[in-house]
């Protein structure tokens, strides 16, 4: 019980630290105009529906992360750079459709439940801006720690823990997601408007720091 990992004041560590890591990444405060953008005609309860989904999709992508993400990108070969080119990519697309709407935008931002619905809580309110590349780099290089801790239960534990913490950020991230509500009903139809093209330049410009973030970092890696 003397070894640190084997310690109350270890796993208390983990878990607060793991929290503390992880939430300012993930920043709900900031996907807040991305859901009043994205469902212009809904209701307070539809909002609401859209936070919890998007929140515990967000949670799952993260758990996801840590028991097999690091598995994952190095069976494909993915790096970290390729992801956050990826999401960069992803994000800007989604950006252009928020501030050059088509005629296909009422399908594909409709808040009334179905599958467009499932489609605006996961992408991309829990991916990418809630579970982002950021965040997802943050658990994958987390988990490398853990796994290398010796012994099984202490392992398990610490993972346990490590979850925990994940599910603590997603249960803050649907309270703060679903003070949007409010901010709806003061900003009403031609407010949410407004912020809807502006959300959406900011996320092509996101989307391209991701993008020249991840380039500028691959060819510092290879040396070329």
């Amino acid at each position: 019980m003397d070894h640190p990992v084997m310690t109350i004041r270890y796993y208390l560590e983990l878990y607060f630290f793991g929290v503390a890591k992880i939430l300012p990444i993930v920043n709900p405060f900031s996907t807040i105009p991305l859901l009043l953008a994205l469902t212009p005609g809904g209701t307070s309860e539809q909002r609401a529906r859209e936070a919890r989904r998007a929140s515990l999709f967000a949670s799952m992508i993260l758990v996801g992360s840590l028991l097999v993400g690091s598995l994952v990108i190095e069976f494909f070969g993915i790096s970290l750079e390729a992801l956050r080119i990826a999401g960069g990519l992803v994000i800007s697309i989604i950006g252009l459709r928020m501030l050059f709407p088509g005629p296909e935008a009422s399908t594909v931002h409709d808040p009334l439940g179905g599958q467009g619905s499932m489609d605006v809580a996961l992408i991309p309110l829990a991916m990418p801006s809630l579970s982002g590349p950021g965040s997802i780099a943050l658990v994958i290089t987390e988990s490398t720690k853990l796994f290398a801790v010796p012994g099984v239960a202490v392992k398990v534990l610490g993972i346990a823990i490590a979850v925990a913490s994940i599910a603590t950020v997603g249960v803050i991230s649907w309270l703060v997601l679903r003070s949007s509500n409010r901010i709806a009903t003061f900003l009403g139809d031609h407010g949410i408007e407004s912020i809807k093209r502006f959300m959406g330049f900011l996320l092509i410009c996101i989307g391209v720091q991701y993008i020249f973030s991840g380039i500028v970092q691959f060819f510092r890696l290879t040396g070329a």
